[in-house]
Formats: structure tokens, C-alpha cells, sequence
């Protein structure tokens, strides 16, 4: 894999540059049809911005 080195922006402080998509991609795995996928979102100070979940346990 190519390195990816960090660069300082004036005001902003330590960047490194966005991988294009399509380089995180699995070669030779069709993305085309029907899948589950898996995403993590973060928010910032860990704060619940997208709502809570809810879950009763049945034992």
C-alpha cells in the first residue's frame, strides 16, 4: 500500500489526504448486487446525535 504522509495546513493543523473510494474497494468482489454491510459512524465528544438505542433482554 501506498504511504499516505500527513501535511500541515496553515490554521487547521495536521492533515493526511482522503483515500478515494474506490482504492478501499475489494478487487475481484462484485458490489453490484444485494449485501449487508456493516458502517460506524462517530460523532464528535462521543455524543448521541443520532438518536439511542433501546433494547429489552429476555432471558
Amino acid at each position: 500500500m501506498k504511504s499516505n504522509p500527513a501535511i500541515y495546513v496553515e490554521g487547521v493543523g495536521w492533515r493526511r489526504a482522503r483515500v478515494a473510494s474506490l482504492l478501499r474497494r475489494l478487487k475481484g468482489h462484485d458490489y453490484q448486487g444485494r449485501s449487508i454491510y456493516m458502517i460506524t459512524l462517530c460523532t464528535e465528544g462521543r455524543q448521541p446525535l443520532l438518536g439511542s438505542l433501546c433494547v429489552e433482554l429476555q432471558l
